[in-house]
């Protein structure tokens, strides 16, 4: 069955962006005004002075550009902290650079460039806690997927196999395995197997359920065809096992 266009990767993926913009201009506006402040006796070395918020918004410009071709908001991203830390500071880096060169601070001119300087690396330290909290913290579990599988057979167990790595399970949690006619006992443990005692559609909704993946080993008169649409035309995305094993470890 083909996939329906992702919108629950989308909220997740936009509310990030929204989250990390906000930070991004706040922290830089209000870093570079104090900085300003503090540093009145040198203001004749200040390129910058009233112009902060437009300063921020130009960094996050830059920033947010540089992250997503680096790849930072990408659902396929499955780096570790380590990796994440590394393109984010090269995003900050870059535009910290490139903020300098548009306001044509002088290389010499150090004390023009504190402001900037300052306020990107306080920024980049907030950006690198929020990501640690989204990466290691139970609030991850609040933007993960959560996954109901219809089915608790051999395909099933393809989805157990093929991710098992923590890296992989990054953006999802599997909310239960939906047993099935016609599906080998045995494959997945059975405190994770259900038995749905009522309509699709209406447990979808109970449970909060973003994505179905379809995992039968029969799917000859198992599939509930009118209860899947039901749940599509919700915005409930309804994919394949093998394509979502696809999509989520990129092989």
């Amino acid at each position: 069955m083909s996939s329906v266009a992702p919108g629950y990767l989308n909220k997740n993926r936009v509310a990030l962006v929204i989250l990390e913009s906000v930070i991004i201009v706040l922290s830089m506006a209000v870093i570079i005004e104090t900085s300003y402040y503090l540093l009145k006796h040198y203001r004749q070395f200040l390129i910058i002075t009233k112009d902060n918020v437009y300063v921020a918004i130009l960094f996050l410009f830059l920033v947010q550009l540089i992250s997503l071709a680096l790849g930072l908001y990408s659902k396929d991203l499955r780096e570790n902290f380590k990796g994440i830390y590394q393109r984010i500071f090269i995003s900050f880096l870059l535009a910290t650079l490139g903020t300098i060169w548009f306001f044509g601070i002088a290389v010499d001119n150090l004390i023009g460039m504190l402001p900037i300087c300052l306020s990107a690396v306080v920024t980049f330290f907030i950006i690198c806690s929020l990501r640690y909290q989204l990466l290691h913290l139970t609030v991850c579990h609040s933007i993960k997927r959560k996954i109901l599988v219809l089915g608790a057979g051999k395909r099933a167990a393809v989805i157990e196999e093929r991710t098992r790595r923590e890296a992989d399970r990054r953006q999802f949690t599997i909310h239960a395995y939906v047993k099935s006619t016609g599906d080998d006992n045995d494959m997945i443990q059975r405190d994770c197997v259900i038995e749905l005692d009522q309509a699709l559609g209406d447990y979808v909704s109970a449970h909060a359920i973003d994505q179905i993946v379809i995992a039968c080993d029969e799917r000859r008169n198992n599939l509930p065809f009118a209860e899947l649409t039901s749940c599509k035309l919700k915005g409930v995305s309804v994919v394949d096992v093998l394509s979502f094993v696809e999509d989520e470890t990129g092989q």
